[in-house]
This record gives structure tokens, C-alpha cells and sequence, in this order.
């Protein structure tokens, strides 16, 4: 699994959807992952990226199976919050810069002219 395949699945579970939509912005995703701790990441990593079951995913940690369901549960809890979201969320970083989109709407109008 290559890692944007790995932030689509962790974007879709933090924002509970069966697929990815548009708004899906990889390096937000992972930035994101990268503010939790190290055993948060890997556990995500374990589970998510490498489809190890709870137990697999405790027995590389040294946990049980239900604390690493824990920690898991936990790590998305995080991504859940505001900051991390805005980290995640495409169309709330461009409407932090308004120059970018009038730069998007003034290129699709260039293209539609030529």
C-alpha cells in the first residue's frame, strides 16, 4: 500500500466515509498523523496501512489486543479535533488564503478563453 493509498483510508475513518471525495489532501493527512505520538502512529500503521488485526497490531506493540484497539480508537479521536482537522481538510487550508482561489478561478477562466 503506497502512503497516499494509506492517507485515504485514515482520511475516510477520521471522517467517517466509505471513499475518499475531493476534498482529500494526503500531505494534510499525513502531517497530521505525524503530530501523534510514536506508538499512535504505528499503531494506525500496523492496522491501517499493513491490515493487521487488533492483536497482530498489540503483539508488535506488546499490548493487549483491546489496548491496541484503545490506542487506536484514541490516535482517530485526535484526528478528530480541530487542529488536526484543518490540517486535513483542503478546502478549509485554501480558504485560509483567498489569493489561491482567486488564482484557481482566474486560471480556469484563461482556459476557458483559449
Amino acid at each position: 500500500m503506497t502512503e497516499n493509498e494509506y492517507a485515504a483510508r485514515i482520511y475516510c475513518k477520521v471522517f467517517q466515509l466509505e471513499s475518499p471525495d475531493d476534498d482529500i489532501y494526503v500531505r494534510g493527512t499525513l502531517d497530521a498523523i505525524s503530530t501523534l505520538t510514536e506508538q499512535e502512529q504505528r499503531a494506525l500503521r500496523y492496522y491501517y496501512r499493513d491490515g493487521l488485526t487488533y492483536k497482530q497490531t498489540g503483539a508488535q506493540l506488546s499490548l493487549s489486543e483491546s489496548s491496541a484497539n484503545r490506542v487506536v480508537r484514541k490516535a482517530l479521536l485526535k484526528l478528530r479535533r480541530p487542529g488536526s482537522l484543518d490540517r486535513i481538510r483542503v478546502s478549509r487550508i485554501l480558504n485560509r488564503c483567498g489569493r489561491l482561489w482567486d488564482l484557481l478561478g482566474a486560471s480556469e477562466a484563461e482556459t476557458a478563453d483559449e
